[in-house]
């Protein structure tokens, strides 16, 4: 007989585990990545309790610094938040577990969709509604992969401008 898994109870996988269920996902089907997406979603939304009673640092830290101790202790990367425009706040991550390993050639702009479907699960759970998250870039070269959150609108309008060929400052700078 095996033993059945506790309600609190973690699981532990490699790294590549997540980019080998994304890899899978994109190549099984058309909107396979979706999948992922709406999966990490809801993993974020479960995981939300857990992140506001991490331990550590201080107990009445930020959401933000508990999100931090929750991450890195699970080897899910480090994050970082910064507001960048009153509506638009922007997330920088490294060590994105499904973006472990090589890019392959020609892929100018790889995806994380379980872990931007956690993030956003995440975040609308601390927020109590929805939040629009989206992934601006994944890890190229040793940069952070980056992801902005805030109104569709707001973040319609920042895509916009980046699709002309802005930066991000400068796409924020025209909001």
């Amino acid at each position: 007989m095996s033993p059945s898994l506790s309600r609190g109870q973690e699981i532990v996988l490699p790294p590549s585990a997540l980019r080998a269920l994304a890899d899978a996902a994109a190549a099984a089907m058309p909107g396979g990545e979706g999948v992922l997406l709406e999966a990490g979603r809801e993993v974020g939304r479960l995981l939300h309790p857990l992140v506001m009673k991490e331990e550590g640092g201080d107990a009445q830290g930020s959401f933000w610094e508990r999100l931090q101790m929750h991450l890195a202790r699970r080897g899910l990367g480090s994050i970082r938040h910064r507001r960048i425009h009153p509506g638009i706040g922007l997330l920088e991550s490294r060590g994105v577990a499904e973006l472990a390993g090589e890019v392959a050639p020609g892929e100018a702009r790889p995806f994380a969709p379980f872990t931007t479907g956690l993030l956003r699960g995440l975040l609308s759970a601390a927020a109590g509604r929805t939040v629009e998250l989206r992934q601006l870039d994944g890890v190229i070269g040793g940069a952070p992969c980056r992801w902005v959150f805030g109104s569709s609108a707001a973040l319609d309008a920042l895509e916009r401008g980046m699709e002309r060929g802005r930066t991000l400052e400068e796409a924020v700078a025209e909001l």
